[in-house]
């Protein structure tokens, strides 16, 4: 019987509706695997003789852990001990529990003795199972065991044990077989390349797996639910696609930390407990369901597919799949939509190693800036304002475009390139350039000093090899973006390497600067490469398209030619450069927005479906941009994060923000910039915040407003706007409404050459009356100094425990202590005297690629495993140099270095030279300060100091109060979890 093996199958079976049918089948060995669904049961063992055939074993797993003493303290600290694992057959309806080794001495189930957990559930289902080692790989049938679960990582290392974890921890490092690997990205998967270099998603084991007398040799496959919706835990997933789990709350989340007590005192809850995890592969069932009644909605039945187990593939499967329909591609004809999409990946970019062509690869991110980095703590009526649907309404009128782009790109290893500049591009080809079908990547020569500042344009430092970029799925394994893996991305006022410019780019180069500025940069900016699909091979039907595409006919020549001049070489190449824009709003954004309108999200029978096309919709810019998706394009991805920057830089500007995050700003209602009788210009607008000419514009409230004010309703802040001597009160409602509308009405009047303003709609988050700024992107907003959130980068918002020193013991002193909350709290109170930080202990889970380097550090002698928690000691850095601007890259290496060698001998930076009689910091002063210098172009901050004319600086420093402190505790943990830890100072 089976269950069935399609998705119309699915539909027909109701599984959001049945229940899991118990049956007495001893056998659970499936012939067929299709779409996460098992058919043709193996009835008798009998069957699975032949050595040539492969057989499924599909079943959940799940374990319960807990941390026997602690790190610092306890001489039986461990960083994790196993207590049951929990295994359940798919066609059961109870999972069972099985007690680890590790737990024996308290074991009330029957006890894990084979090595792997899998084998002795089966044993207590009844059925003849042992299981042994044998690196000969035997002729045998294959048996592959699909584990399905929620985080599987933490999973990873207690199924098995002894020998058999052995091998699981051998192929995640990648001991013995580089082909095969088991990693955790955004998800946990296994990984063979085989013959022609095909990805297979399994590792085979050097085991041999007995069942009733016949004997296999086994592979593990991994289907790890945990990225699959972009839910952030099990129960949210469960209860998004409606699967029943009663026991999840049995526990609070302190008592989890225990789970051995709970094991002990109160064994029905946690078995109830530990079986409610075993439903990942019915909840996987269910988002199925869900899955096709998304694409049957979406009129893409046609090209029915299974979801991925991440967001990000599935909704890229959702547009191939609308592309293939309006191009007519055939549902099995993937080879035809990759020859159409190809020439604008990422991935094909890459593979341009020694070209220029490798830095188009890469699409750079929204705007991340500290506008006002002296301001630190701000009273008056604050506004948080974001950029409505930013990366979805810049989708909707950008084309995707199929075919091969033009790429003007030079030979990276040679010294001899000959760079148009702007200008010079510009006359050529400006007559080519399709507004939102091209890009280029500028920079200034390499000596040349902008005399006219910009903030408009990034900065990217790549790294050392471009062609190795790291990938979205990479990112998930670091803690840092390093030079190793993106480079540097930063704004440098008098300097420009591979900046990203557009069409808006040339909008404000015509409209926003001045004459003198246009000039410079028109004849300064060197082209380092670009990319474009060029007006005149536009096409504007599919069948068009493809028929120029059938039967274009070209060639390639390269033709040396030795004359007086010398030798040279010209390389022509005639490639096939049609090409179709799709309008990616036709081709799916506006239906993912009208089909989730269908359904009520106030509706609990339809909710569900609001927050999967609401999910999907969020999802389709992240697919054009990612570095790995087919259907990904760099040319569209950089012209939508552009647009997004240009909207955030008028916004930015025209309010006088003070920081701007990506697709908004928080700025101060009554202190806006309005124009005056003079032009507005770029320049002008360059660093408002400091004392210069502000000729060009004057700062007043918003709205033509004379006074704007908050006051307090209902725990909420509502505005009194007095204007021609009346004030009128408006509700937080009414306030927002006011702003959103008067905002937007502010940018098109300063910028009305900027077509973004007339694109974008604007929304408030929230009006608040207060808000303290640190770094690029740190903030602590309150209403009636009551603080509703904080964020700082780095820093978990979880609480920690801080340690000091008693003596020459180590105590603890606090149990929960927030350290960015406290520092900004701290800052809002009284910036000029801020008390410095505290050691405390920050625990993340380990994942593969830091086991990986972890293992190697410590010559393999580590405790740690993935999937543990593992503990850093860490101080809070007060100082940061993320929120200046610096002029050129030179100055901001010269002042990195400073800072980094600072930290590395007295384990703080400038904070020793800003202290306090009483040992706290003047952080205001600090700001200040260094503001100053780094716009006046000083190297480094030592350059200000008398004492380093002479070379006695070092008579000037100072330990941090808490550094002998950290080092005790570091080296606590280190020999406490056998591993020396990456000191990796926590600064920006």
């Amino acid at each position: 019987m089976g269950i069935d093996t399609t998705l119309q199958g699915l539909k027909k079976s109701e599984i959001s509706r049945s229940k899991i049918v118990k049956t007495n089948s001893i056998i659970p060995l499936y012939w067929s695997f299709n779409n996460y669904l098992y058919s043709n049961r193996v009835r008798d063992i009998s069957e699975c003789r032949n050595p040539e055939s492969v057989f499924y074993l599909p079943i959940e797993v799940d374990t319960e852990y807990y941390q026997p003493g602690h790190p610092i303290t306890s001489s039986e600290y461990q960083p994790s001990k196993t207590l049951t694992v929990q295994h359940r057959l798919i066609h059961e309806q109870d999972a069972d529990i099985l007690s680890h080794p590790d737990s024996a001495d308290i074991a009330r189930h029957t006890l894990m003795t084979s090595g792997f957990s899998v084998c002795d559930y089966l044993r207590l289902k009844g059925i003849d199972c042992s299981i042994a080692r044998d690196i000969t790989k035997p002729p045998l049938p294959i048996l592959r065991i699909d584990l399905y679960g929620y985080f599987l990582l933490a999973e990873l290392y207690r199924f098995t044990t002894d020998e058999f974890l052995q091998d699981i921890d051998d192929i995640v490092l990648q001991k013995h077989d580089k082909k095969s690997s088991i990693v955790q990205g955004r998800r946990l998967h296994a990984s063979t390349e085989v013959m022609g270099g095909k990805q297979e998603p399994w590792v085979e084991l050097p085991w041999v797996m007995t069942i009733n007398g016949q004997s296999f040799r086994v592979r593990l496959s991994f289907y790890d639910v945990s990225a699959m919706t972009g839910c952030k835990g099990y129960k949210e997933l469960c209860n998004l696609v409606g699967q029943d789990i009663p026991f999840k709350d049995n526990f609070t989340k302190e008592e989890k930390e225990r789970m051995d007590v709970a094991y002990i005192k109160r064994p029905v809850d946690y078995d109830n407990y530990a079986k409610g995890d075993c439903y990942s592969y019915c909840a996987l069932l269910k988002y199925c369901q869900m899955y096709y009644q998304v694409q049957k909605d979406l009129g893409l039945v046609k090209y029915l597919s299974a979801p991925r187990l991440t967001v990000g593939s599935t909704v890229k499967d959702l547009i191939a799949s609308a592309v293939k329909i309006k191009m007519n591609i055939p549902f099995e004809n993937n080879r035809q939509l990759k020859e159409y999409l190809k020439y604008g990946t990422s991935r094909y970019l890459r593979e341009n190693k020694t070209s220029s062509a490798v830095l188009l690869a890469k699409v750079d991110g929204g705007r991340c800036l500290n506008n006002r980095p002296t301001d630190v703590s701000v009273k008056g009526a604050l506004c948080d304002i974001d950029i409505k649907g930013c990366y979805g309404s810049a989708l909707k009128n950008l084309p995707l475009p199929l075919g091969r782009p033009v790429l003007i790109e030079y030979d990276l290893r040679s010294k001899e390139n000959c760079f148009q500049t702007l200008r010079q591009f510009l006359k050529k080809f400006k007559k080519e350039l399709v507004p939102g079908a091209w890009f280029a990547r500028v920079s200034t020569a390499d000596k040349y000093i902008l005399k006219y500042p910009q903030d408009f344009l990034i900065s990217w430092i790549p790294p050392k090899n471009p062609a190795s970029l790291a990938t979205d799925t990479d990112y998930q394994e670091l803690d840092f973006w390093t030079d190793d893996n993106i480079g540097l991305i930063k704004q440098f006022s008098n300097q420009v390497k591979l900046g990203v410019i557009n069409s808006h780019f040339l909008e404000w180069l015509e409209t926003c600067c001045s004459a003198p500025q246009r000039k410079e940069l028109l004849d300064n900016l060197l082209i380092d490469c670009a990319l474009y699909y060029p007006a005149s091979e536009r096409v504007s039907t599919p069948e068009e398209f493809v028929e120029k595409v059938a039967n274009f006919k070209g060639g390639n020549w390269c033709i040396p030619v030795h004359d007086k001049k010398g030798t040279r070489v010209i390389k022509i190449t005639k490639e096939c450069h049609t090409w179709l824009g799709l309008e990616l709003g036709d081709l799916i954004i506006n239906q993912l927005l009208e089909e989730r309108s269908k359904y009520d999200k106030k509706n609990p029978l339809e909710k569900a479906y609001n927050d999967l096309f609401k999910l999907y919709t969020n999802t389709v810019y992240g697919d054009f941009v990612a570095p790995y998706f087919d259907i990904g394009n760099v040319c569209t991805g950089n012209n939508i994060t552009a647009m997004a920057r240009t909207m955030a830089w008028c916004m930015e500007k025209g309010f006088h923000g003070f920081q701007t995050i990506t697709d908004g700003c928080m700025f101060d209602l009554g202190r806006v910039i309005h124009k005056t009788d003079r032009r507005l210009t770029a320049l002008g607008l360059f660093e408002a915040y400091s004392p210069k000419d502000k000729s060009q514009f004057r700062f007043r409230p918003l709205g033509g407003a004379d006074e704007i004010s908050p006051y307090v309703e209902d725990g909420r802040l509502g505005l009194k706007v007095s204007q021609n001597g009346e004030t009128k009160s408006l509700t937080n409602k009414e306030a927002k409404e006011w702003i959103e509308y008067e905002a937007i009405e502010h940018l098109k009047n300063l910028f009305p050459g900027l077509s973004v303003v007339n694109h974008y709609i604007l929304e408030v988050k929230e009006i608040y009356d207060s808000c303290v700024y640190h770094g690029s992107a740190n903030y602590l907003p309150s209403i009636v100094n009551t603080f509703l959130i904080h964020k700082m980068r780095s820093y978990q918002n979880k609480p920690s425990e801080v340690w000091d020193l008693e003596g020459e013991q180590l105590i603890k002193v606090l149990e929960d202590y927030y350290p960015a909350l406290e520092f900004l709290t701290l800052l809002s109170k009284d910036p000029t005297r801020v008390s410095r930080g505290k050691t405390y202990l920050q625990s993340k889970i380990l994942k593969t690629a830091q086991y990986v380097k972890l293992y190697s550090s410590s010559h393999g002698e580590t405790k740690l495993f993935p999937g543990c928690n593992y503990y850093e000691g860490r101080l809070l850095r007060e100082a940061t140099l993320s929120q200046f601007k610096f002029r050129t890259f030179e100055q901001w290496q010269s002042w990195e270095r400073e800072f980094k060698k600072l930290l590395d001998e007295t384990g703080q930076t400038y904070e020793q030279f800003f202290l306090n009689k009483d040992g706290t910091l003047n952080y205001k002063k600090l700001s200040k300060t260094l503001d100053e210098l780094i716009r006046k172009g000083y190297q480094r901050f030592s350059e200000s100091r008398k004492a380093s004319k002479n070379r006695n600086l070092h008579r000037e420093y100072s330990l941090h109060p808490q550094a002998i402190v950290l080092s005790k505790v570091k080296d606590k943990l280190a020999q406490a979890q056998n591993y020396q830890a990456e000191d990796k100072p926590n600064y920006e």
